[in-house]
């Protein structure tokens, strides 16, 4: 990271300054607790009752968020303390996404100042509730930026101590107690933990990790108080819930997520699609993986331009965004994950074509019916006389005379 940070130029570094300090100040000026609503009630929860007898009540009654709730009880009457926690929270979020989307790349100030520039172009009413809000940074932001640090480890395979290994395996405990993140980590998890103890690379911190996922993950699926809230809230937002049918549920969810993505203000869906369709066809992968790219970014786009087009209340735009976002999960192009593809299509294909064929080597295969790699793309043919795809070569090397 230092090195990384050493080559950057003064105006990378003055970019994530910026975007920095324009974080700092609003968690020092703008952000507070509000005197009512969930805020009110975590910051006088201890008023009367002890820490233990308050989660114990919450795990029985409501939530199973244990860790959670204990922070937003503890915290919430030390509302600074909460603005540099969430403040580093932010900054570790847009740190951990850059290093998955960009790799090793992903340490430069450049990556980490577009991560945290997309972070500023999210929809104010998302980042109010799920980072702005104390309470609601507790259950989304924290929870994710742990998820995100238990996702590295387990893809990035690299010596670690026992204290590394312990910090991630409670990252990844925490990360549990949100719902949505134990589900994602243990949908990315598993196969990936049987891929490495297939290949002998599974570890006793990958035990950790995978153990502090399922054991907490069950703590909080489990609670008698999660399935009290689940009643209460399908009750509460749908009240015909158990009158639909499999589909019917699913062109609900499917809703919902096409129109959190089909937001007229949602600027970093907008350009995230952008982007990445500019990456995917650079890139110019193989023609079934650029096709579905491809294919689910047009669906993207569509359902963000949809909004400025059509007519609410007609009912067509609902359906527009559902049959938008369900080919859009059908080809694996949700934002995040096609950006992360796009970037590794581009990192595979320029590394092929800046990786070309050795003179010596050329020379000693002359002759011999061995294929030759040309710019990164297999050629079917079979040359009894590989050429060499150095550019810098092709005017004086023996191989173009």
């Amino acid at each position: 990271m230092r090195a990384a940070w050493r080559a950057a130029s003064p105006r990378e570094r003055m970019l994530v300054a910026a975007i920095v300090a324009i974080l700092a100040l609003l968690h020092a000026y703008r952000f507070d607790r509000m005197d009512f609503a969930d805020d009110a009630y975590f910051a006088a929860a201890l008023d009367h009752a002890s820490l233990f007898g308050f989660l114990r009540e919450r795990y029985l009654s409501w939530s199973g968020r244990l860790p959670i709730d204990a922070l937003a009880a503890l915290l919430l009457d030390h509302v600074w303390l909460w603005r540099v926690l969430n403040f580093a929270m932010v900054l570790a979020f847009c740190a951990n996404v850059a290093r998955l989307g960009f790799g090793a790349g992903g340490k430069a100030p450049a990556a980490i100042a577009c991560v945290l520039g997309m972070w500023l172009l999210f929809p104010l009413a998302l980042l109010q509730d799920a980072a702005w809000w104390v309470t609601g940074s507790f259950n989304y932001l924290w929870p994710a930026t742990a998820g995100l640090v238990a996702v590295r480890a387990m893809f990035e395979r690299h010596r670690r101590t026992t204290v590394g290994w312990t910090l991630i395996a409670c990252a990844g405990g925490f990360a549990a107690y949100s719902e949505q993140v134990a589900i994602v980590l243990l949908c990315l998890g598993l196969p990936r933990w049987w891929q490495l103890w297939r290949s002998g690379r599974f570890g006793p911190g990958d035990a950790a990790l995978c153990g502090a996922i399922a054991v907490n993950a069950a703590i909080n699926l489990l609670a008698p108080g999660a399935q009290v809230r689940f009643a209460a809230e399908t009750v509460r937002w749908y009240p015909d819930y158990d009158l639909l049918d499999v589909v019917d549920k699913l062109h609900i969810a499917l809703g919902l997520v096409g129109t959190t993505l089909g937001r007229t203000d949602h600027l970093a869906a907008a350009v995230l699609v952008a982007v990445v369709g500019v990456l995917v066809w650079h890139a110019r992968p193989a023609r079934g993986v650029r096709i579905a790219l491809l294919g689910g970014l047009g669906f993207l786009a569509l359902a963000h331009l949809a909004p400025f087009a059509l007519p609410p209340g007609t009912g067509l735009l609902h359906r527009l965004t559902v049959v938008a976002v369900t080919a859009a999960n059908g080809t694996a192009s949700s934002p995040m994950i096609v950006l992360a593809l796009a970037l590794s299509a581009v990192r595979v294909s320029s590394r092929a074509r800046s990786s070309p064929c050795a003179s010596a080597a050329c020379e000693r295969r002359r002759g011999s019916p061995t294929p030759c790699w040309s710019g990164g793309r297999r050629s079917p043919r079979w040359r009894s006389r590989p050429r060499c795809t150095r550019r810098g070569n092709a005017r004086g090397s023996s191989h173009a005379r």
